[in-house]
């Protein structure tokens, strides 16, 4: 008489079954392998930190602008510009964010100096300055002159050497430069107070020479004062 066995079947491992299995774990070793690379890629990819240049090619420095402002840039970056910010006296005024970089507007009736400068921002908003232009605003309402007088050498005096031309200047507004003439040939032009000239006397001959200081105001009024002289040496 046969007794039924309890034992269970134990299961037959084939070439086949292995196979599979190995290639099962190949695949998951390549496709882990795959992503721990992206990561690492990704990780390490460098940040831009360069920063863009900006240049203003309008208006050109110390120019009189009377009825409009109209401003221009030049932008680069070694990726992309983002944007470029417009300020004038420190202040934000405008923004562009597509090539050529432009901003324009109305001139107030201000006829001081104001100072433009340009800020360029990347994509990772790394930023460039340009350099600071001063443009002055025509006061178009101001029509009186200003006054000058020549100081020193008097009218009529003997100058020899190097001499030194000075005036007292004075306006409603401002004084914006004064330019010195002599027997009619520009010499010199001053910007600052107090507004002088140093007049080299000695390649001349012995003769009268007139010495005219023109003065000019930021609306273009102008006004003059004449001395003559004679240089002896």
């Amino acid at each position: 008489m046969h007794t039924a066995s309890n034992s269970k079947k134990i299961p037959i491992l084939t070439n086949n079954h292995f196979s599979y299995t190995n290639t099962l774990m190949l695949k998951s070793y390549f496709l882990l392998s795959v992503f721990f690379l992206v990561v690492l890629l990704t990780g390490c990819k460098s940040r831009d930190t360069e920063s863009p240049e900006v240049i203003i090619t309008y208006p050109p420095n110390n120019i009189y602008i009377e009825d409009t402002l109209a401003i221009k840039a030049e932008a680069i970056d070694n990726i992309k510009i983002k944007r470029v910010e417009f300020y004038i006296d420190g202040d934000l005024f405008s923004t562009d964010t597509t090539a050529p970089y432009s901003s324009i507007r109305s001139a107030n009736s201000n006829s001081s100096a104001h100072t433009i400068f340009a800020k360029a921002y990347d994509n990772e908003d790394n930023y460039g300055l340009s350099d600071v232009v001063t443009v002055y605003l025509l006061d178009t309402t101001d029509t009186e002159s200003p006054m000058i007088a020549i100081t020193t050498p008097a009218s009529g005096a003997v100058v020899t050497g190097t001499v030194e031309v000075k005036t007292e200047t004075s306006d409603n507004k401002d004084v914006s430069k004064v330019v010195f003439y002599v027997d009619g040939d520009s010499m010199s032009t001053s910007t600052t107070k107090p507004f002088t000239y140093l007049w080299d006397t000695m390649p001349l001959p012995n003769n009268s020479y007139t010495i005219l200081a023109k003065a000019y105001d930021p609306s273009n009024n102008w006004a003059n004062s004449m001395v003559t002289v004679r240089v002896l040496h």
